[in-house]
C-alpha cells in the first residue's frame, strides 16, 4: 500500500505542482527579462540622424527608435518610418511584445497609478513567424544593434543583444509605464505547461485508480483490502484535483486566494513604478539631500527635487499641475510629509517635461524609496497569505472528497 501511495503522489507532485512550476518560473521570468530590458532600453540614445554617426564598419552602436510600420518585405524584414529617416528591422527568430489596446486620449491626471485606468491584461508574446500581417502606420518601439548594409541603416539581432521590439498604440510617453504596469501575469500556475501537464496527471491517475479497483474483490472485507481500497481511492481523489478548488467549502478560500493574489501582483506594479523615476540618478542615499541631478541619453540634464508639503502655499512648483503617482500604502508610510518631483530644470524652482519620451515628469508624495519598500513586504506577506488559503482550500476539499469516495466504495456499491 506505501508504494502504491507514493506513486500516486510522486505522479500528482509531477503533473500538477513540478511541471507547472517551472512553468511558473519561466513564466515569470520571461516578464521581469521584458521589463528589464525596455527599462535597460530607456537609457539608449534614440536613433536620429543627428545622433547617428556613421563609421567605417557596419556596425554603429545600440540604438532605440519609435517610428511606424511603413512596409513588409519578404519574410523577415520590416521598414519603419522614425522621426527622420527610414530604418529596416530584420526580426528573423525574435518574437514581438503586443501590448493591450489604449486609448489615445488618455492622459495622466493628478491620481494615483490605479485610477490611470492602464489595461490589465499582460502583452501579447507572439514569434514573429506567426504574424501573417501588420497594418501600416501602427506604432512600433525597437532597440537593439544598429548597422549600415548597402547604404541602409538595418537593426539586426545579435547572440547576446536580440531585438526587443514593441507593438502599442496611444501614447509613446506612456509606453514604459504601460509595459512596467502590465507586463506580469496575472496567474504563473497558469502557464502554457499546465493545461497539458493537468490532462496527463489526471488520466494517468484515473487509469491507476481503475487498476486498482480492478483488484478489489468487493465480496471480502475490507480491513483485508485496505491495501487496494486506499491508493484506489486516493488516486480516484487526485483525479479531481483540476476542478477541486470549485467545490465547497474550498471555493471560498479560493476566492480570498484570488483577492489577495491580485492585490500582491497589484503591489508590485506599484513598488516597480515608484522605483521608475529613480533609475537615472546614482547614490541617493535613501533620497537624503533635496536635489539630485542627472543625464538622460540625449544629454538632457533631469532632476529630483523633495519639497515639503507645508511650502504648498508659495511654493510655485506646486501649481504646475504635475501628474501624481500615488501609492495605496501611504497612509502606512508614517512620518513622510515630503514630496519628489522628477522633470527637468526650466524656470527657476520649476520642471519641465522632458524630451526623452521615457522621461517623466512626476511628483511622488513621500519618498519613493520607503514607499516602494513598504509594496514589496506587502506583497510577500499578501502572496504568502494567498498561497496558504489555496493550500487550505484545496486540502479541506480533498479531506472530504476521499472521505466521500471511500465511504461510497464500502457501502454504495452493488455486490458489497
Amino acid at each position: 500500500m506505501i508504494i502504491y501511495i507514493f506513486f500516486i503522489f510522486l505522479i500528482a507532485f509531477v503533473f500538477y505542482g513540478f511541471i507547472p512550476g517551472v512553468g511558473a518560473f519561466l513564466i515569470r521570468a520571461q516578464w521581469h527579462n521584458f521589463r528589464r530590458r525596455l527599462t535597460s532600453a530607456s537609457f539608449l540614445p534614440i536613433a536620429t540622424n543627428t545622433t547617428i554617426k556613421t563609421k567605417k564598419t557596419k556596425f554603429i552602436g545600440t540604438f532605440r527608435l519609435f517610428g511606424t510600420l511603413e512596409a513588409i518585405q519578404g519574410n523577415n524584414r520590416v521598414w519603419i518610418a522614425g522621426q527622420d529617416f527610414s530604418v529596416a528591422a530584420d526580426l528573423a527568430k525574435i518574437s514581438i511584445y503586443l501590448l493591450s489596446s489604449f486609448p489615445s486620449e488618455f492622459k495622466a491626471t493628478n491620481e494615483s497609478q490605479e485610477e490611470y485606468g492602464f489595461p490589465d491584461e499582460q502583452p501579447a508574446y507572439i514569434p514573429w513567424n506567426k504574424i501573417f500581417s501588420l497594418p501600416s502606420g501602427i506604432q512600433i518601439f525597437i532597440s537593439g544593434c544598429l548597422f549600415i548594409e548597402e547604404g541602409r541603416y538595418l537593426f539586426k539581432s545579435q547572440p547576446n543583444n536580440p531585438l526587443l521590439v514593441v507593438i502599442y498604440d496611444g501614447n509613446k510617453e506612456l509606453l514604459l509605464e504601460r509595459s512596467i504596469w502590465s507586463a506580469r501575469q496575472k496567474n504563473e500556475y497558469l502557464n502554457q505547461f499546465t493545461p497539458i501537464s493537468l490532462v496527463c496527471g489526471s488520466l494517468s491517475l484515473l487509469l491507476i485508480a481503475f487498476l486498482l479497483s480492478r483488484l478489489i474483490d468487493f465480496s471480502k472485507n475490507i480491513l483485508s483490502q485496505l491495501s487496494y481500497y486506499v491508493p484506489a481511492v486516493l488516486s480516484l481523489t487526485l483525479f479531481l484535483f483540476p476542478i477541486i478548488y470549485l467545490i465547497p467549502p474550498g471555493v471560498i478560500l479560493y476566492f480570498l486566494y484570488r483577492r489577495f493574489w491580485k492585490q500582491a501582483r497589484f503591489l508590485r506594479a506599484e513598488r516597480d513604478l515608484l522605483r521608475l523615476p529613480l533609475r537615472y540618478l546614482s547614490d541617493l542615499s535613501g533620497l537624503e539631500k533635496d536635489e539630485y541631478s542627472a543625464e538622460l541619453p540625449d544629454g538632457e540634464e533631469y532632476v529630483m527635487l523633495r519639497r515639503s508639503k507645508n511650502a504648498e502655499q508659495y511654493d510655485p512648483i506646486f501649481r504646475l499641475h504635475i501628474p501624481q503617482r500615488g501609492c495605496s500604502l501611504q497612509k502606512n508610510v508614517t512620518g513622510e510629509k515630503d514630496y519628489y518631483f522628477f522633470g527637468t530644470p526650466g524656470q527657476t524652482g520649476l520642471l519641465n517635461k522632458p524630451h526623452d519620451p521615457m522621461g517623466e515628469l512626476i511628483a511622488i508624495p513621500g519618498n519613493p524609496f520607503k514607499l516602494a519598500e513598504a509594496c514589496q513586504k506587502k506583497s510577500i506577506k499578501v502572496g504568502v497569505l494567498s498561497a496558504i488559503f489555496i493550500f487550505f482550500g484545496l486540502l479541506i476539499n480533498l479531506i472530504l472528497i476521499f472521505l466521500f469516495l471511500f465511504w461510497f466504495l464500502i457501502y454504495l456499491l452493488p455486490g458489497y
